[in-house]
């Protein structure tokens, strides 16, 4: 996820510091026919039609497409420092990791980021030792000798780093959206209640306007909701790029649509995560974020 361990509750919190932060309320038209519920597991909810939205990562979706009649509706952030292949000080590129271990855990962001890594440097999951790990754990393992490399995200991975024996060969920012979060909405939601889109695109652009302007106190707000202190969230925050509506209106539909899904996908088949390609080419709705941003 983009935000690991705190990422949905963060980007959940940010619509709430629009809709409910006294002062600066949204309009009843935009919140009345929105209900937050609890999650006991994404996608058996939205696959159940317990829910009509959620929240969710982006390769998830792609892992169970064909089980979700859904279509991302919004782009909500994505990791830039928040997710990263870590190594001691004498590994220079991801190249000399050949034949040598790599802590990881499967089926997560952590692997979906080697992939993409090792893809890019002409590399496969054949040419390293895999040792899975948990990603929680990962970093231990490293700084611990018992790995040449490990797959991280914060707070471990500037836990790690201060430590001074390891630093980040790779990070989420070199495949812009490849860890990303998007909102979606059931297919036959959408087609019954149109207005709702673009709503929550208004109500997202409010947030992330509000977020930027007063983020001391947008944070607190977070902090407090979730439970944490401002500082343990710090990494999290530090560690992602929240879109805009603007982004939404120039990406969700353009370059997300035909650079950022092939890219995910591609990495997740090498992976293992995906056995086969998928038609990705009617899985997002922009009309709602257009219409927020007056296309």
């Amino acid at each position: 996820m983009a935000l690991p361990g705190h990422g949905h509750d963060i980007v959940a919190e940010l619509f709430r510091v629009c809709l409910c932060h006294d002062g600066h309320p949204s309009s009843e038209n935009e919140s009345s026919q929105v209900r937050r519920q609890p999650n006991p597991g994404q996608t058996p909810a939205i696959s159940s039609n317990q829910v009509d939205g959620v929240s969710f990562p982006v390769s998830s979706v792609l892992e169970n497409y064909s089980k979700l009649p859904v279509k991302a509706t919004l782009l909500l952030d994505q990791s830039t420092s928040g997710d990263a292949v870590l190594a001691g000080k004498g590994v220079t590129s991801l190249k000399s990791l050949q034949g040598k271990s790599v802590a990881f855990e499967d089926g997560t962001t952590s692997q979906l980021l080697l992939s993409a890594a090792l893809s890019k440097d002409g590399m496969s999951f054949s040419d390293i030792k895999s040792v899975p790990t948990p990603a929680d754990q990962a970093a231990g393992v490293l700084v611990s000798g018992r790995s040449t490399a490990a797959v991280t995200y914060q707070p471990y991975i500037s836990t790690a780093v201060a430590g001074g024996t390891v630093h980040s060969l790779v990070t989420a920012a070199e495949f812009p959206g490849l860890i990303s979060d998007a909102l979606y909405l059931q297919n036959s939601y959408l087609k019954a209640h149109p207005a709702v889109a673009a709503a929550l695109a208004t109500a997202w652009n409010k947030s992330i306007t509000f977020y930027k302007a007063h983020p001391t106190q947008a944070k607190a707000i977070i902090a407090k909701a979730l439970g944490a202190s401002v500082s343990s969230l710090s990494t999290a925050f530090k560690g992602a790029k929240f879109y805009t509506l603007a982004d939404n209106a120039s990406e969700l539909n353009g370059s997300f649509k035909t650079t950022t899904l092939p890219l995910i996908q591609k990495a997740m088949i090498s992976a293992g995560m995906m056995k086969t390609k998928v038609d990705l080419s009617d899985s997002i709705n922009a009309t709602g974020v257009d219409k927020a941003a007056g296309k």
